[in-house]
């Protein structure tokens, strides 16, 4: 896949930065190779400190890399194009606090390229989806759930055509659980791409449809995801290829067939152990 023929295309990417009195040089990327096709939903999991979210940001322009090369529809993250067609929500809330609600989102959709009254509004009716038009204090005074509404808002103001979402549900009520579900529907029926950072295993097979594992710093993983139609899964242990033969059969006689028989696949926390948690 060409990279102007991608949602976002990641080539050789590491990053490292300089820590301590002594500036020990600590990497937390190292050539890292990612394409997300228009459309492609990525569910991106990993340890603490994989790197996870260095990645986002590295996408949508926030930071630059070390090295290796970032675009999105073909073009640098930074350019007005890309930043017109990319949503992030970022992991914390960096939104100047002396703002009100209304006034930081036409400044983040004028940083996209939305302005004038058409952006007025659009964040109008956007701070009223995520529950926030009738706040008209200052983000400083907002709780953690308020701020994280307003990142929501922020990231889907301008019907992105690529979503970078960092633990986009830290913090969010039941309410704002709803409404990030609508988002997301109504942004897969547009076609947006997305790239997902979640912890919670749920939503990762809820809203995306292929899964990467992010440790040490590198991909190790890519997956599809299958979504059940229904029918029960069954782990059994402890029985030989005649045994299972004969399994197999009597699930036969009762209408049933065995659809699928893999290895026993292991909980995400074993795997981030093998593949080095600790050592960031």
């Amino acid at each position: 896949m060409s990279p102007n023929s991608s949602a976002l295309s990641l080539c050789g990417i590491s990053k490292h930065y300089r820590r301590g009195l002594l500036a020990r040089r600590v990497e937390v990327l190292g050539g890292l190779d990612l394409e997300l096709a228009p459309g492609a939903r990525l569910g991106l999991v990993g340890p603490n400190g994989a790197g996870k979210s260095t990645c986002l940001r590295i996408a949508a322009g926030v930071e630059p890399a070390s090295s290796g090369s970032v675009a999105v529809f073909g073009r640098p993250p930074r350019e007005l194009e890309p930043r017109r067609r990319t949503g992030f929500l970022p992991d914390g809330a960096p939104f100047p606090g002396e703002l009100t609600a209304r006034a930081c989102l036409e400044l983040c959709a004028g940083i996209q390229g939305l302005r004038g009254a058409g952006a007025r509004g659009t964040c109008g009716r956007m701070l009223e989806r995520v529950g926030l038009a009738s706040v008209r204090g200052r983000l400083a005074s907002f709780s953690q759930g308020m701020l994280r509404r307003f990142a929501l808002a922020q990231a889907f103001v301008c019907e992105p055509d690529l979503l970078l979402l960092d633990e986009p549900t830290a913090g969010l009520d039941a309410e704002g659980h709803v409404v990030l579900e609508e988002l997301l529907a109504e942004a897969h029926a547009r076609g947006t791409a997305l790239v997902l950072c979640s912890h919670h295993l749920d939503e990762v097979l809820a809203w995306t449809d292929e899964i990467s594992v992010l440790a040490g710093g590198t991909l190790h993983a890519r997956a599809e995801l299958e979504i059940d139609s229904g029918a029960a899964r069954l782990e059994i242990e402890g029985l030989d290829e005649p045994a299972f033969a004969e399994l197999e059969q009597w699930i036969a006689g009762r209408g049933g067939r065995i659809t699928a028989r893999s290895p026993t696949t292991r909980a995400l926390l074993s795997v981030y152990a093998e593949l080095g948690e600790g050592e960031r």
